[in-house]
């Protein structure tokens, strides 16, 4: 947990340092699984992010009363869709999910290229 580089890293090993523990009344919790573009590699900051425009748009354009929304990254720079599904189903169903965008595919593909069983990697 900490800074690094562009990223901030919250208690529970993922780009977004807010608490996850017990969602708030009226939170919608979306989760972005992935690799480097789900985490952001080369943004700025978090707030430059795909989940941190994203959160932003949802809240300014499809906020009501009483509701918010949470983006979180939950991806890491080179995870294959195997990553993701071992993460999602060890850890993710703990935070309480209501919607989980996989941004999944490249990483698959350019390690299978390279003959690498995505399945084990």
């Amino acid at each position: 947990p900490g800074r690094t580089a562009n990223a901030t890293i919250g208690a529970h090993q993922l780009r977004d340092a807010r608490p996850l523990a017990g969602k708030a009344p009226g939170t919608v919790r979306v989760f972005l699984t992935g690799g480097s573009t789900a985490y952001g590699s080369g943004a700025p900051d978090d707030a430059r992010t795909i989940a941190g425009y994203l959160e932003r748009a949802l809240n300014e354009q499809a906020g009501a009363p009483g509701r918010r929304f949470e983006v979180v990254t939950a991806g890491f720079p080179g995870w294959t869709s195997t990553h993701e599904l071992l993460w999602s189903t060890l850890h993710l169903v703990a935070y309480e999910p209501d919607v989980v965008v996989a941004l999944s595919g490249h990483n698959d593909v350019h390690w299978g290229m390279l003959g690498i069983d995505v399945r084990w990697f």
